[in-house]
């Protein structure tokens, strides 16, 4: 009888558990569905600027400076100032092709932005990923081996095309959550954007 009553008891609090275990809140599942809620969001914003602070170390150099970009559809326009090994520079273009200026008379063309600034500054952003992570997102037609979301559906955390990605904090700007401090690195170099300045056009 004692055998029967334990076992009775062990079998309702089976039961019990998982008639409740229905009801737990799935935090996996609820930060999916804001990161769902927050990328569809962003998917009209082709059209901005922002304007900030820059930094970047490799284990030989380093620069830190101002920068300002310009993103409407696929044409885009990057400036650099500050103490840079060529002074200000400019970075403008389309997907297809891309003028680095250096000085009035030092210009340059690429289909590669990014080999583009490094050839000719020695200074390597991943500029067409970038485009992407400067709004919280992944680089569109490429994997991406990590991604963290917090319950606001935002990226704290992503690693794609080699680099890491941290997004340490965001921003409203007319009513959309971007970041504003993002920190980059990859085995090369480590990159900190501060955002001082967001505006998106319609």
């Amino acid at each position: 009888m004692r055998w029967t009553v334990v076992v009775l008891g062990l079998l309702a609090t089976l039961i019990s558990a998982c008639s409740t275990n229905p009801n737990k809140p799935n935090t996996q599942q609820q930060d999916k569905t804001a990161w769902l809620t927050h990328k569809k969001a962003l998917a009209d914003v082709q059209h901005w600027q922002f304007s900030g602070r820059f930094g970047a170390k490799t284990d030989t150099e380093n620069w830190n400076g101002s920068i300002s970009w310009s993103q409407h559809d696929q044409q885009y326009k990057i400036n650099i100032s500050g103490p840079l090994s060529s002074g200000s520079i400019q970075l403008e273009g389309t997907d297809d092709i891309s003028l680095l200026k250096l000085s009035e008379k030092d210009s340059f063309v690429d289909t590669d932005p990014q080999s583009l600034l490094q050839t000719h500054t020695g200074l390597k952003l991943p500029v067409k990923e970038l485009r992407y992570w400067l709004l919280g997102l992944p680089a569109p037609g490429s994997h991406y081996d990590s991604l963290e979301v917090n319950t606001a559906g935002q990226i704290n955390r992503l690693t794609q095309n080699h680099w890491q990605i941290n997004f340490k904090r965001y921003t409203s700007v007319n009513g959309k959550m971007l970041p504003n401090k993002i920190f980059l690195k990859n085995h090369e170099i480590n990159v900190r954007l501060i955002i001082q300045k967001w505006k998106i056009f319609s």
